[in-house]
């Protein structure tokens, strides 16, 4: 709806505005000049204290800016204008305003057509940012037969017939004014969502100088900001009268995204000490994750270190050591995988969930889509980014895309993700914490074959892991009955299985921790973890293609867990019991999935890549078998598979069944034909490649 004032109101009003300029704002206006800005930047409270009895009928200035702050900052404008000409100043200023009252500020979700004109303040996470293009706003025409000019905004109608001569003609265009423009989808803050509420997305117009390359650089896709602006109507479908909402940008800040946005009373720091000196913390946190499940023990207490993570360290060279402790859950149908990851989703600070599967086109990194609004393209956040300085929850993360699959090895230790596409080139930042589900390729999981041959990602990925476990269902009396109970009392006496500590406290501990504790190793500690780590490789030195036990990225893991322990408690140094608890969770993990039952020795290789030790010494006697064999004039135009499976069983152990045998034999003479080191002149003949 239009709104105008008098033009009594309008001259007493520009007035004001002036002496509000030169003599309230005069030192902000010097440095504008100085600087060469082409902004004013405006506190709102400062306007409202000089305009705080100025009425214009019986509204005051400051309601009117928010109730029509399109018409107030216009007038605002041509003063400043007027009074930057006085100045010396040549190009077209801007009034931008900060600092607007809290009732101004709307959730994305909450806004309505009420709205619609008004002044208001919202904030959210960038999903979305097109590249700047430029449009036109209006053009000034000219009459050729009678030189009449006159201006036409962007998007009315020429005349047709001139106003000056009264003749049908065709205008001469003699000026376009354009601006720059940018368009950005900013979306609700998951943290501030209630439950599993889908968030909420608004598109958002920056013009002119809110499009300066060093603004734009501070406001990629995964940024949260703070926009003060006006809302609009936007048509959703052409000639139609259905409409969404647009803001209109008139200041945008970032806002810095620390875990302390998450709001610490005194009452809650004195519960918060309260806890981190109880000696049985360590177990209450474990009983706080997911407490429907029974057991899990190890699996709870890992999570509960990634909850407060380790300490990113930035070296003198400028690389960055991730503080970030990344897990991996692969499990049998129904064990609890993602009840245990709903239930850590719930109490981790600023966490988002999502199923790798049903993630949409952006999928978990990033992506480049075609921006139909400004006809550009435009970088698009995947879950990593949004969750960035947070933690993102991924189920079924075997099943996400090729592209993420690219994009998760930088994102995963490096911690950002590089886009390259359709000529957009952008780094976004993803210090993201994350807690994986997998399933096994085959339904269950097998702990005699290595974890690469079981579910769907490449062994550099999981390489990237600091701890992996398996959650399997293998049938135990006494466990079973325990578990029983613990079912049949939830179902009972619901009430009575509650985390030990609630999970809005939890929240807090843990955004408190990481915030102000960065806990540094002491000599004891530094020395616990070294013997570690030394007394495991030696058992590899010295041999020839010996398994590997452990390899240096284990060593940065177990530091990141030993810091995580210290954190719990607050502590300022990692001491020698926080660097055990560490080394006995790496122990089962090793245990649990890097055992090679054939060798009876650990191999750090079943875990990060496809062929441990004890694959890689049956490749070389497969190899063997079908060279030597080859010698013999009665092969020469193949080994039969069935002469290789025969000398094959000699190396195998004797409670081995044929079809094991067999099975094996298929997947190494596979393996040896794909890398070349074998073909087959013939079906089921194999030669060695010379």
């Amino acid at each position: 709806m239009d709104f105008q004032l008098t033009k009594e109101e309008t001259l007493s009003l520009k007035q004001d505005f002036k002496i509000f300029l030169t003599e309230f704002m005069k030192n902000d206006l010097t440095k504008l000049v100085d600087r060469n800005l082409s902004s004013l930047i405006i506190d709102f409270m400062k306007f409202a204290s000089f305009f705080e009895s100025k009425k214009v009928g019986n509204t005051t200035v400051t309601e009117l800016l928010l109730s029509r702050p399109k018409y107030i900052i216009s007038l605002l404008e041509d003063v400043l204008n007027e009074v930057g000409t006085e100045l010396g100043v040549s190009k077209r200023l801007h009034v931008r305003f900060f600092n607007l009252p809290v009732s101004t500020l709307k959730k994305i979700r909450d806004i309505r057509s009420s709205d619609i004109g008004k002044f208001l303040t919202i904030e959210g996470i960038i999903r979305r940012a097109s590249q700047v293009k430029v449009i036109e706003i209006r053009r000034t025409l000219q009459c050729p037969i009678c030189g009449y000019t006159l201006t036409i905004e962007f998007g009315k109608e020429s005349p047709r017939i001139c106003p000056g001569c009264r003749k049908r003609i065709r205008f001469l265009v003699l000026d376009k004014e354009v601006v720059d423009i940018q368009r950005l989808i900013v979306e609700d803050s998951f943290e501030n969502l209630e439950g599993y509420e889908q968030p909420s997305r608004i598109p958002v117009i920056l013009k002119d100088d809110l499009t300066d390359p060093q603004i734009v650089k501070k406001f990629a896709p995964g940024t949260k900001v703070k926009i003060y602006g006006f809302v609009d109507l936007l048509p959703t479908k052409r000639r139609s009268t259905e409409y969404g909402f647009i803001l209109e940008a008139n200041n945008i800040e970032p806002i810095e995204q620390t875990y302390e946005e998450i709001e610490i009373t005194k009452e809650d720091e004195e519960k918060i000490l309260k806890l981190a000196s109880d000696p049985n913390i360590y177990e209450k946190l474990k009983r706080s994750i997911a407490p429907a499940l029974y057991g899990y023990d190890k699996i709870k207490e890992a999570l509960v270190l990634q909850l407060f993570g380790g300490v990113k360290k930035i070296k003198p060279d400028g690389s960055v050591s991730r503080g970030d402790i990344h897990i991996l859950l692969i499990g049998d149908p129904g064990v609890g995988k993602s009840a245990i990851l709903l239930s850590f989703s719930k109490i981790a600070p600023k966490a988002r969930y999502v199923s790798a599967k049903g993630a949409t086109a952006v999928g978990l990194t990033a992506s480049v889509v075609r921006d139909e609004m400004l006809g550009t393209w435009a970088v698009e956040a995947g879950v990593l980014v949004l969750a960035n300085k947070g933690f993102a929850v991924v189920d079924e993360i075997d099943k996400m895309s090729k592209e993420d699959r690219a994009a998760m090895h930088s994102a995963m230790e490096q911690q950002i993700i590089t886009v390259d596409k359709a000529n957009v080139h952008a780094t976004l930042k993803a210090e993201t914490t994350i807690l994986a589900a997998a399933n096994p390729k085959y339904g269950r999981f097998d702990p005699e074959k290595p974890i690469a041959d079981q579910i769907d990602l490449p062994p550099t990925l999981l390489n990237r892991f600091d701890l992996i476990f398996s959650i399997r269902d293998v049938p135990d009396i006494k466990k079973d009955k325990e578990i029983a109970k613990h079912i049949l009392k939830g179902h009972k006496s619901p009430e009575e299985i509650k985390p030990e500590i609630p999970p809005d406290l939890l929240k807090k501990y843990i955004s408190y921790a990481r915030t102000r504790v960065k806990p540094k190793l002491t000599e004891e500690a530094k020395e616990e973890i070294l013997n570690f780590y030394v007394n495991l490789r030696k058992k590899a030195a010295g041999t020839p293609d010996a398994p590997i036990p452990i390899s240096p990225r284990q060593l940065e893991a177990l530091i990141r867990l030993a810091e995580a322990s210290a954190k719990i408690q607050l502590r300022e140094y990692v001491t020698r019991e926080d660097a055990q608890r560490a080394i006995d969770l790496f122990k089962y993990f090793l245990r649990t999935m890097a055992y090679d039952p054939e060798l009876g020795q650990i191999d750090i290789d079943r875990v990060m890549t496809q062929t441990p030790k004890s694959r890689r010494d049956k490749i070389k006697i497969v190899k063997n078998i079908i060279t030597q064999l080859a010698k013999s004039p009665d092969y020469s135009d193949g080994v039969p598979f069935s002469e290789i499976l025969k000398e094959f069983k000699n190396y195998e152990p004797a409670d081995k069944s044929d079809d094991e045998v067999r099975g094996e034999l298929e997947e190494i003479i596979k393996l040896l034909s794909k890398n070349g080191e074998i073909y087959s002149p013939s079906f089921g003949k194999y030669l060695p490649t010379i």
